[in-house]
């Protein structure tokens, strides 16, 4: 148990300090409206598993601690919690790699024509396998090492070469960029800091930094055959279509499905200036580094050895 609880002691530390750098990114994105880069997300994720201490300080301590009582209760119910989440997780991937195997391989030329041409384009060695299957979304990438693009076949067989162009290539682009990787791995984050509810909103912004990071390097491999206002026109036909051909007993176009979308193609028709890229990197970095000096500063009054605020000659007659 006391192992446990240097662990859990770990990450009440990096989530505290992953949930302030996520208010400041949230600060930043809602109020200013500037488009965040991934790599920034990526920190903000990072940062609930990766603790930066001063140095001399151990993550370990050193001697056994005495923890209270209620704290190897709040153990108990953090193991419970990720139990509980990795369960979740586990079935959900279970059932979706099932539905996989029952649906129907593409068999549509046309499709399969545009598919290996996406490939080609964006540079990726193998085609990904296309199948045919009824899902909330009309396309979709699934398959950590073996990629494989899901598509609604009574969506997609009504768009034009065009719009098939932009959605393929949409979805080879994130198995060229490993997206689903990264979300993977933010998922595992989010279980082990399930307790904080800034993760699970850090979790979802990267998810939707993934999918603007793909629009834009989409963008840029179609830009010979698609212009930027064509592919924002597909992508609202997408939505369209979606909301046509959903399950769901309510009509018209999902809100929140909506609002997404209206973000990403704003960010899409919108292009910096390369003063506003250059003035948006600096204040990112400097947020970074404010994080890391609260991390560095805190660090040195919650770890081994305590206080360490203390000076050097004390350190050493507190250890004698």
């Amino acid at each position: 148990m006391q192992v446990i609880g240097n662990i859990f002691n770990i990450i009440l530390f990096v989530s505290l300090i992953g949930g302030i750098f996520t208010v400041l990114l949230l600060f930043f994105n809602r109020i200013f409206r500037f488009a965040l880069p991934l790599w920034f997300s990526i920190c903000s994720m990072a940062a609930y598993i990766v603790p930066f201490l001063a140095s001399g300080l151990y993550l370990i301590p050193l001697k056994e601690q005495m923890w209270f009582k209620g704290y190897y209760i709040a153990c108990i119910l953090w193991l419970c919690g990720i139990a509980v989440f990795a369960v979740y997780d586990i079935a959900k991937s279970i059932l979706s790699h099932r539905a996989i195997r029952r649906y129907s391989i593409c068999d549509c030329e046309r499709i399969n024509d545009i598919c290996k041409h996406c490939v080609q384009m964006v540079g990726i060695k193998k085609v990904p396998s296309v199948y045919f299957g009824t899902l909330d979304t009309p396309a979709c990438v699934t398959g950590i090492f073996h990629p494989v693009i899901i598509l609604n076949e009574a969506i997609m067989k009504q768009l034009t070469d065009e719009e098939l162009s932009a959605v393929l290539c949409h979805e080879v682009t994130h198995i060229k960029s490993g997206h689903i990787i990264l979300e993977r791995i933010c998922d595992y984050i989010s279980i082990v800091n399930w307790f904080n509810p800034l993760v699970w909103i850090a979790k979802k912004d990267l998810a939707l930094n993934c999918e603007v990071d793909c629009d834009h390097k989409t963008s840029m491999y179609l830009k010979d055959e698609i212009s930027a206002p064509d592919y924002a026109r597909a992508m609202l036909h997408l939505l369209e279509l979606s909301t046509v051909h959903s399950n769901k007993k309510s009509q018209g176009i999902n809100a929140l499905g909506f609002l997404l979308a209206k973000k990403r193609i704003t960010l899409i028709m919108r292009k910096p200036t390369k003063i506003e890229k250059i003035i948006t990197n600096i204040i990112l970095v400097g947020l970074l580094a404010v994080m890391l000096f609260f991390s560095v500063t805190l660090s040195r009054g919650y770890f081994y050895p305590y206080p360490a605020f203390d000076s050097q000659p004390e350190y050493i007659h507190i250890l004698k």
